[in-house]
C-alpha cells in the first residue's frame, strides 16, 4: 500500500538477517511477517524482545526437503491478539497465497513439522484458538515441537485444563527453553499427545 509517497506494508516475507526491529519502527500496518530459512530459536526470540504494544502474526520458515517446498514452520503466538488467533489459519492462508517466491512454495498442505515458541505462560482464550486454527489450516502436520520458557507454570496450567493438540500429530516434544541461550534448552518429553496427557504430572 502506497500512503504519502511511503510503502505502508501489511504483510511481509524477508530473509532471516533483515533487522525486523527497524522494520517494525517504520510500519506501523505490517501485522504479518514471515522469514525464511529460520533454523533455530534466534528469530523467534529476537521477535519477542522487538514487538511491543502489538499484535503480530509471526512464522519462520525452513525447508527440510528436496522438495521445492517449505516443510517447517516456526510460530510465536504470544504475539498474537485473541481475533488473530481466531483467524490465524484465515489470515496466514491468505498471506502465502499472496506471496509471489515461485521457486519455493508455501503450501500450508505440505507443513509436517511445526516448532511453537512461549516465552510466557500463554493466555489460555489465545492459545486455544491458535491451535486450533493452526489445526485446521495444517492438515498434515505430523510432528509438533513446544518450546517453552517458564515450562513448570504453563504446564501446570495444561495439567489443569488439557490442550487439545492437532489429531494429525503422532510426535510431540516438550522443551524448556531459554530465550536467547539456545545451548541452555533441554528437551523434557518426546512421544505421542496421549502419552503427554498420561505423564504430564512427572514433568511438574
Amino acid at each position: 500500500m502506497l500512503c504519502a509517497g511511503h510503502f505502508h506494508l501489511n504483510t511481509l516475507f524477508a530473509d532471516n538477517y533483515f533487522d525486523f526491529n527497524m522494520i517494525l519502527e517504520g510500519q506501523n500496518d505490517l501485522t504479518v511477517i514471515g522469514i525464511f530459512q529460520v533454523s533455530n530459536g534466534d528469530a523467534p526470540s529476537s521477535l519477542l524482545k522487538s514487538v511491543k504494544g502489538r499484535s503480530l502474526l509471526t512464522v519462520g520458515l525452513m525447508r527440510e526437503t528436496y522438495l521445492p517446498v517449505y516443510n517447517y514452520i516456526y510460530m510465536v503466538p504470544e504475539l498474537l491478539s485473541l481475533e488473530q488467533a481466531q483467524k490465524f489459519d484465515v489470515i496466514l492462508g491468505q498471506a502465502f497465497e499472496d506471496d509471489a517466491m515461485f521457486a519455493v512454495s508455501t503450501n500450508p498442505e505440505r507443513v509436517a513439522c511445526a516448532f511453537v515458541y512461549l516465552q510466557n505462560v500463554p493466555s489460555k482464550e489465545i492459545f486455544e484458538a491458535f491451535i486450533a486454527a493452526a489445526s485446521r489450516i495444517f492438515v498434515n502436520l505430523c510432528e509438533l515441537e513446544m518450546n517453552l520458557g517458564c515450562i513448570g507454570d504453563t504446564l501446570e496450567e495444561w495439567r489443569k485444563a488439557p490442550v487439545s493438540w492437532p489429531k494429525t500429530i503422532s510426535k510431540l516434544e516438550i522443551w524448556d527453553w531459554s530465550p536467547g541461550d539456545f545451548s541452555n534448552t533441554k528437551r523434557k518429553f518426546t512421544g505421542s499427545p496421549d502419552e503427554f496427557d498420561e505423564s504430564i504430572h512427572k514433568l511438574l
